[in-house]
């Protein structure tokens, strides 16, 4: 390009003048002068044709043709690389400045001008290792980072003062609000605006710095992955200590019941792992243990202490898998779950939530820090979302409606349905739901003294519960959430979850029969129309959640758990016909692990050698009286060393 006779000594200073020209001026373009539609065009193309981007002077590539760019054709081979490796210090120079540059316009412009947006500077396709966050991969560790200094930055300094309001009960919960029983007795028991605000008093400076720092963080979240590490379906949990035994017990159901889908087991730490169970046993049933400090990375990690409540959404960030089916240790389907991937509601919805028991009790300041404006208009009646509201409309002009003290907030537009929306398990599509997954992990940040004391004002269940379904109500992403709350069954607190196809039958019948009926001039009744023809028993079940007590089969034991008032055995989950007896098939695959194969668990360490002998006879026993008062002839006999066997050919 440059013949030796014709160059000049001052041409280098200008040749690298223009490099760096170059560089500058191509950051400038892509931070000052892109909307919007070129970051969404820029983490879809970053998504989908990663490996071929091509070695350019852009913010994202750290890949130059050196050689070509600065050879002479009559330079020796000794000159020619005295001179490159001049120009590779240069250059770096160069790159150097360019990354300061960076960081520069981060920290001065966080937000607004300059369109800033998480990850939109790190990734190349060099950086790659071999696509699989479980292994490790530093461009996903890099995004992480830069995702947790922007929240640092940004988080929460006033906390909530709902100290004051806690008595230090057993549950933890305010005194001062009782709020557990709405909904429960009566579905349409009204929460208006005006019984919201009475619960919990919500600081004026706490509500104005969320409303603040939620504009900044919604505007640097990015709506799509800008990495390609998210592929096909499967499944995700997340545990520590006792739970990575529970959660044992429940990939073992998934596989008893023929899931042939992956499964993921994310464990904080490795010193809260177990090697037998991730080495040993989970290999056999295709599924593997991650840790947090591989997926994560060493600097994330030393940067913040993640608590239980951001552990979900962590597990459903660091899984591989694009479509990707959260469950708790201690929600355990009762029928294989795989098909629900391929349901054609989830495919046009990116998301499945199930309800929990009470309706939603959430302050009028949550919207308020969302920028939703709820409107006095009534745009649905409790669940029922299908409805013309002219049918259940007040029987008031609306000039004569105090739309505070009269209507149902939750019923109200701009405000979220009811009813108020479980954990215990959460079918998600990564790609099209990535920027409501990162919002609720900053809501889970925030969480405690912050967005927990205004989403459930201490309710029942307060956590991350609630945050999926705010998070994509933000974005206006969709989602479907069965319409019906769980059912109680069993001793403890253990709940049924509705089988979603099935109850989205259901749900399409009782609409087109409420529509028929008002054609008639027929009243609308909620309760008649629309609450039963949903309910137990006309609802099939997909799975069990288990709040209390846990699988933990030496504390079943040591309290006699199993037994009733007279001593006589009984079920902790009760009777439950056309679903796995899944009481059978937890206590038989104890006793294989535990007596049969004389695994060595690290969560049972602890126990008396007396313990110890004894558990394998309690065990038996279980397993024994629960197959003689089977309802499930599937599982009747149910030996899961032979069903091993059967996995294993």
């Amino acid at each position: 390009m440059f013949s030796s006779k014709r160059r000049k000594p001052y041409l280098i200073p200008v040749i690298l003048a223009c490099a760096i020209s170059t560089l500058l001026i191509t950051l400038i373009q892509v931070v000052f002068f892109s909307d919007d539609s070129n970051h969404l065009i820029f983490h879809q193309n970053l998504h989908v044709n990663y490996e071929q981007s091509s070695p350019s002077l852009s913010p994202i590539s750290n890949s130059f043709d050196h050689d070509n760019e600065f050879r002479s054709g009559n330079e020796s081979e000794s000159q020619s690389c005295q001179k490159n490796d001049f120009y590779q210090v240069k250059l770096q120079e160069a790159e150097s400045e360019l990354d300061n540059l960076k960081k520069q316009l981060q920290d001065n412009n966080p937000t607004g001008k300059s369109n800033y947006k998480i990850g939109q500077f790190h990734y190349n396709s060099n950086d790659i290792f071999n696509y699989d966050i479980g292994k490790g991969e530093p461009s996903f560790h890099r995004f992480m980072s830069e995702y947790i200094d922007f929240y640092l930055k940004h988080k929460q300094t006033i906390m909530h003062p709902m100290r004051e309001y806690r008595d230090y009960s057993i549950y933890g919960r305010p005194e001062k609000v009782n709020i557990e029983e709405y909904g429960r007795s009566d579905p349409e028991d009204p929460l208006s605006e005006e019984t919201l605000r009475g619960f919990l008093k919500n600081p004026k400076e706490l509500v104005e710095e969320l409303t603040r720092n939620h504009k900044i963080i919604t505007d640097a979240i990015p709506s799509h992955a800008p990495f390609p590490f998210y592929k096909g379906n499967g499944y995700i949990l997340a545990a520590n200590g006792l739970y990575v035994w529970q959660a044992l017990l429940n990939i073992e159901v998934f596989r008893a019941l023929g899931s042939k889908l992956p499964i993921e087991l994310l464990i904080n730490v490795e010193s809260e792992s177990d090697d037998t169970i991730c080495n040993v046993i989970l290999p056999k049933l295709n599924a593997r243990c991650i840790h947090m400090p591989t997926v994560f990375g060493a600097d994330v990690m030393s940067k913040i202490k993640f608590g239980a409540f951001q552990f979900k959404i962590l597990a459903m960030l660091g899984s591989r898998f694009q479509n990707v089916f959260f469950f708790d240790c201690d929600a355990m389907p009762v029928r294989n779950p795989d098909y629900l991937f391929e349901w054609e509601v989830y495919k046009s919805h990116g998301m499945v939530l199930w309800p929990d028991i009470i309706k939603r009790t959430t302050s009028p300041d949550m919207f308020k820090i969302q920028g939703i404006q709820v409107e006095k208009e009534i745009v649905r009646h409790v669940a029922d979302v299908f409805t013309d509201p002219k049918y259940y409309k007040l029987d008031k002009k609306d000039e004569d409606i105090n739309w505070e003290r009269d209507v149902n907030f939750h019923d109200r537009k701009g405000a979220l349905p009811d009813w108020s929306t479980g954990g215990g398990a959460i079918l998600m599509n990564k790609y099209t739901h990535f920027d409501v997954l990162l919002l609720t992990l900053y809501y889970n940040l925030d969480g405690p003294f912050g967005y927990y004391p205004l989403i459930t004002q201490s309710g029942p269940g307060e956590g991350d519960k609630d945050t999926f379904a705010f998070a994509a109500h933000f974005y206006n992403r969709p989602y479907y959430q069965p319409p019906r709350p769980p059912h109680y069954l069993g001793v403890g607190i253990q709940c049924f979850e509705s089988e979603p196809v099935s109850d989205f039958e259901k749900l399409q019948e009782a609409v087109n029969d409420i529509k028929v009926k008002m054609e008639r001039g027929e009243k609308y009744d909620y309760l008649k129309m629309f609450h039963d023809k949903i309910e137990y028993p006309n609802r099939e079940f997909l799975f069990y959640h288990m709040h209390q007590p846990k699988w933990d089969p030496f504390r079943f034991m040591r309290e006699k758990m199993t037994l009733n008032d007279k001593g006589e055995d009984q079920r902790l989950l009760g009777w439950m016909k056309d679903v796995m007896d899944l009481e059978l098939v937890c206590y038989a695959n104890m006793y294989h692990d535990i007596c049969e194969m004389e695994y060595q668990f690290t969560c049972f360490e602890g126990h008396s050698q007396e313990e110890k002998d004894a558990i394998c006879g309690f065990l038996k026993h279980r397993m024994e009286w629960l197959d003689d008062n089977t309802w499930d002839k599937k599982f009747k006999g149910y030996s899961y060393a032979k069903f091993v066997k059967e996995v294993e050919s």
